[in-house]
């Protein structure tokens, strides 16, 4: 595990079409699958092995730690200081430098480079995801961890994100924050997601399975409307009585933990 530094002032530059990150109040500039992930409570700070994932670990999956880090599997085959690593694994993480004052948004350039380098899984710790917009032809699963909060509208209309891991101290999923990503399969939200607002998936139509965590308290009215693949959920006891009336389609089994 390696120390991850917390984003600040991180701008990954436009040459090749590289990362492209915005301060917070600026302007924007407009399967395959990991086999399981291990669930516990996340932060987001790695211990320093020297660079690259130890191989000897048994690692083979992205597996979050009782201490509050996360261990990418494979090896670092390419990274750029404070900027990303990319792991033969096919995972690309986002690092940065010192403080968490960023807010990010990633568009076509920023994609292409990415998926040139032949990665499918993206890992993000910023302030705030304020606008991912997907790309032609590319599919990605996302791991969103450390403080990162989620805007409205977020990932809306977002057809490459197909699974998306929620292990960040999120708070509350914002209104549309998934909105009508027609690709998404799965979603795994893990225990720092209290709130799941209005429309937070709605539309989301390949939406198989979401796993929720206790911790949460309230889903809102709404949020997963239209979302017709979804047929069965398992609702934490956190959140018995927070579930507000129409959430789901009306033919999606309920059960309570």
């Amino acid at each position: 595990m390696r120390k991850n530094l917390l984003v600040k002032t991180l701008l990954i530059g436009a040459l090749c079409g590289t990362l492209c990150l915005c301060g917070c109040g600026g302007d924007k500039e407009k399967d395959s699958s990991t086999e399981s992930v291990k669930q516990t409570d996340v932060q987001n700070d790695k211990e320093d092995n020297g660079g690259e994932s130890d191989s000897d670990s048994g690692v083979t999956e992205f597996t979050l730690t009782e201490d509050g880090g996360y261990i990418i599997p494979g090896k670092v085959i390419e990274e750029s200081e404070n900027e990303y690593r990319i792991y033969d694994t096919g995972f690309f993480e986002i690092l940065g430098g010192e403080g968490n004052d960023l807010s990010m948004g990633m568009y076509a350039s920023q994609y292409k480079f990415i998926k040139e380098k032949g990665a499918d899984k993206i890992v993000i710790s910023c302030a705030n995801i304020k606008k991912m917009a997907g790309y032609d032809n590319f599919s990605y699963e996302l791991y969103i961890v450390g403080d990162t909060k989620i805007s409205e509208d977020a990932f809306r209309d977002n057809d490459s994100l197909i699974k998306v891991y929620i292990y960040s101290k999120a708070g509350e999923i914002s209104n549309y924050a998934f909105y009508r990503c027609t690709n998404l399969r799965e979603a795994v939200l893990g225990s720092g997601v209290e709130v799941i607002n209005s429309l937070s998936f709605g539309e989301c139509k390949s939406l198989k399975d979401i796993s929720f965590s206790e911790g949460l308290k309230e889903i809102k009215g709404h949020a997963f409307d239209g979302c017709t693949s979804l047929l069965y959920v398992t609702i934490p006891a956190s959140a018995k009585d927070g579930v507000a009336e129409n959430v789901f389609p009306n033919y999606t089994e309920i059960e309570y933990k």
